[in-house]
């Protein structure tokens, strides 16, 4: 029998470029999904965006650096797997759907709330080669999604705190089912956070085991109540998705330990049962009554998925018109217009969504068939690491290859459901690319030394934990008072959290060998001046696209906080907006609207021209860098309205852009309300009727239409037509619009006064007063009515703070006038 040759165990070189590198990969992986801020205009999706896009340019640079400094393989040498092939396909798929797109300017950047650009996608690329360059199946794995654990710890503890009610921060828009406010902590979302859960659930499993297997008892305890936690925390965010993620991977690890031998499924199904019966005793006898019922109705709708068939569809309709390239990366919002559904409206009233809630249709709208391929040809690839890792089933490579599997397999069937955003794509990519270099073929047996020696990975992990909880404080305390208690004490539980999580986890790390340093090459001029070069386009492009953003969404925030208190300042913070970010749309927008409210609230006449003038401007601006945008056109026709009323020259062209608005969307019922608001401003009855007729025929169960005909009819004298709608207007749905509700309010009370409802009138005219005390009209009409009931005092009461108001009004000036002369002739 011939001798096998004997496959000795190498260590591999490795650079002070790549240590620096995982770093900065392990430190995406921990500051990611925790990061988040008040300061900035969106404050979960944006941060976490900028934070990629640094770690990628980083990673980048440092990538390049290792290639030009040191020995290695050249890249024609390199194997390339499906799952690698996947990624590039997918990369040059992004990159065609934005050559191609119905906006490359939007597909290059990404849409606001959404920043899923090119720029994005290409920084998950680097993300991925970054994993696979420095995973394996030694230490460096195990410590990469040690980091990611460490961020499912931050966030378990931040959902916590917002179960009990204990976040420091009041945050506006939760989404909630019956009076539950569902947990969202870092992720912005209660559905991204039921699938972070779900996927780093199975990275606790599999460090549990660890620690099981090496009886480090000490850490068997903390991450068994972290994987309590987590599953608890599934349940309460209310996700379906994430529940079914959940209830597969259940499925999964029994099928696992099944095959693994019935000493373990035995061993897996008792701890399942132990669990699931601890979780019902805590939600039986800890959670409140509000909450069992808000899980009662959550499950009595697991089938039901309301507002999304109206996306999938769209998004269908999206493919079938661009089938090959799609309509854009990131270009959703532009390309539903015309395929809007009718049914969207009772769901999500007025709204353009930016994302298919079911992410291989939102690739197929946005990137057509050759995005599909791509992911077609990234399941190929996990089907193929999945067997791969099978074989190897019962060794440690096999075990953390099921990890991540599971992890994958978790974060996939939430998406099914739902969107990505940067947190969990992230996580997903980086577990792709480890599961990459874990299965590919080796003709060896390599052992592979860590990057970092175990105290270089403990100071790393030090630095990396005090960054991020220096940013959970700045978070956590920025808004409170000095004397208010509750930021620190959120800090220190999310603090104590991150601590014990990490002294667990660095337990169950002990290998300690020295790695081989790849060997640098010369120095030379030319290498030299690359290297500067290097160095100078990752400066210059981190300015532009990570620094100056980040500021101007800063500026823009401190804009929307004065609005409404100091109106002048804020529009000097949206001019800062738009000179740090002169191409993004938005901040325009909200200059525009800034300067249109400033206006509205400034007596001096000629001030007020000259800033609607100014609004009009950034409106037109906006419209320039963006001219597909029919929301564009509709911001630009609302201030030419406004501006109408004082150069009615501009009429015309304000009603142009309301139409462009309408044939580019022809189904939105803002657009179309706003159209026939526009037509009782501009005196034009035909716009009117013609938009409000529409909306009512299309949208018969929604109020705003019908209040407009309502107006319409007093108007044109047709009083009897008038009141009937305005009662039927009144039993509509809103559909949350509470300040189109209030204006119909203060309508209906002048409708009352003059057909003389005196009652009527009144209670309409004090709810609008009480709701909005600075407004005049509600004023006025309650000055009316206590004239008619010779009440003088009252009278002058209402009509004095009507001057105080609008020190102008000739209404109040004439009827001060009067009741002063009843009162003094008393």
């Amino acid at each position: 029998m011939a001798p096998t040759p004997s496959h000795a165990q190498v260590a591999p070189s490795c650079s002070w470029l790549e240590r620096a590198a995982f770093v900065v990969l392990l430190g995406h992986l921990l500051l990611c999904p925790l990061l988040f801020s008040h300061d900035t205009l969106e404050p979960f999706e944006f941060p976490k965006t900028r934070l990629l896009l640094l770690n990628a340019l980083l990673l980048a640079g440092l990538g390049v650096s290792h290639r030009l400094w040191t020995r290695g393989p050249r890249l024609s040498e390199h194997k390339y797997d499906l799952l690698t092939l996947g990624i590039l396909l997918f990369l040059a798929s992004a990159g065609l759907s934005t050559a191609l797109s119905l906006s490359p300017r939007l597909s290059l950047v990404g849409d606001h709330e959404s920043y899923a650009g090119l720029e994005t996608v290409t920084a998950y690329g680097l993300l991925f080669f970054a994993a696979r360059h420095l995973g394996g199946p030694g230490e460096n794995t195990r410590r990469l999604l040690a980091g990611a654990l460490l961020a499912g710890v931050g966030v378990t503890a931040h959902a916590v705190l917002q179960a009990f009610h204990l976040d420091p921060i009041t945050w506006d828009n939760v989404s909630h089912i019956g009076v539950i406010d569902r947990p969202f902590a870092s992720l912005g979302h209660a559905n991204h956070l039921g699938a972070y859960l779900v996927m780093t659930l199975p990275l606790t499993v599999y460090f549990l085991r660890d620690s099981i297997r090496q009886r480090r008892w000490g850490s068997v305890i903390p991450l068994a109540l972290l994987g309590l936690l987590q599953t608890l925390g599934v349940v309460v965010t209310l996700s379906r998705g994430a529940w079914l993620a959940g209830s597969v991977l259940l499925l999964f690890l029994l099928v696992v330990a099944l095959c693994r031998g019935r000493r373990t499924f035995l061993g897996v199904g008792a701890a399942t049962v132990v669990l699931i019966a601890v979780g019902v005793t805590i939600l039986r006898h800890q959670i409140t009554h509000p909450v069992q019922g808000a899980l009662q109705r959550r499950v009595e709708a697991l089938t039901h998925v309301g507002g999304r068939s109206a996306h999938w569809s769209a998004a269908w309709e999206m493919f079938k018109a661009h089938p090959l390239t799609g309509a854009g990366l990131d270009a959703f919002r532009l390309a539903f217009a015309p395929h809007r559904p009718l049914e969207l409206a009772k769901h999500d009233w007025g709204t353009t969504p930016t994302r298919a809630h079911n992410e291989l249709l939102h690739v197929l709208a946005t990137q057509g068939l050759i995005g599909g391929l791509a992911l077609g040809v990234l399941l190929l690839g996990v089907l193929a690491s999945a067997r791969r890792v099978w074989h190897q089933r019962g060794t440690p490579t096999g075990s953390l290859g099921l990890a991540l599997l599971a992890s994958l397999l978790g974060g996939t069937i939430t998406l099914m459901v739902s969107f990505s955003v940067t947190g969990i794509t992230g996580l997903l990519v980086v577990i792709l690319g480890l599961l990459s270099r874990l299965t590919e073929p080796r003709t060896e047996t390599v052992e592979e030394a860590p990057l970092l020696s175990l105290s270089s990975f403990r100071v790393a992990l030090a630095i990396l934990m005090l960054l991020a909880l220096g940013l959970i404080t700045r978070e956590f305390t920025g808004a409170h008072l000095e004397n208010d208690p509750s930021p620190w004490l959120a800090t220190g539980i999310v603090g104590s959290a991150l601590l014990g999580g990490a002294a667990t986890l660095l337990r169950l790390s002990s290998r300690d060998p020295a790695a081989v340093v790849a060997p640098i090459l010369p120095r030379s001029w030319p290498r030299l001046l690359v290297q500067g070069g290097i160095v100078a386009t990752v400066c210059a492009v981190l300015i532009l696209r990570v620094l100056q953003p980040y500021r101007a969404a800063q500026a823009c925030c401190a804009g929307e906080r004065e609005v409404g208190s100091n109106d002048r300042r804020a529009l000097q913070h949206y001019h800062r907006a738009t000179q740090l970010a002169p191409r993004e749309p938005i901040y325009w927008t909200r200059l525009g609207a800034g300067a249109c409210l400033l206006a509205e609230n400034t007596g001096d006449l000629e001030a007020r021209k000259a800033l609607l003038s100014e609004s009009v401007q950034a409106m037109e601006q906006a419209l320039a860098l963006e001219p597909r945008d029919p929301q564009g056109n509709a911001h630009l026709a609302h201030v030419l309205g406004r501006q109408a009323q004082l150069v009615p020259s501009v009429a015309d062209r304000a009603s142009e852009q309301i139409e462009a608005a309408i044939e580019a969307d022809p189904r939105n019922a803002l657009f179309l309300i706003q159209a026939g608001r526009l037509g009782l401003t501009l005196g034009r009855p035909a716009l009117t009727r013609k938009y409000a007729g529409l909306a009512h025929l299309l949208y018969p169960d929604a109020a705003q239409p019908t209040a407009l005909l309502a107006m319409l009819a007093w108007l044109e004298g047709e009083h009897p037509l008038a009141l009937r709608l305005a009662e039927e207007a009144e039993h509509s749905r809103w559909n949350g619009d509470g300040d189109a509700e209030l204006d119909f309010t203060e309508w209906v009370a002048y409708m009352d006064l003059q057909s003389g409802k005196m009652w009527e009138a009144f209670v309409h005219a004090y709810h609008a007063s009480t709701v909005r005390p600075q407004r005049v009209a509600p004023q006025v009409i309650l000055g009316r009515l206590a004239e008619l009931r010779r009440d003088w005092h009252w009278a002058r009461h209402h009509y004095q703070r009507v001057l105080q108001l609008a020190p102008q009004h000739p209404v109040a000036s004439e009827g001060l006038t009067r009741v002063t002369a009843q009162i003094e002739s008393h």
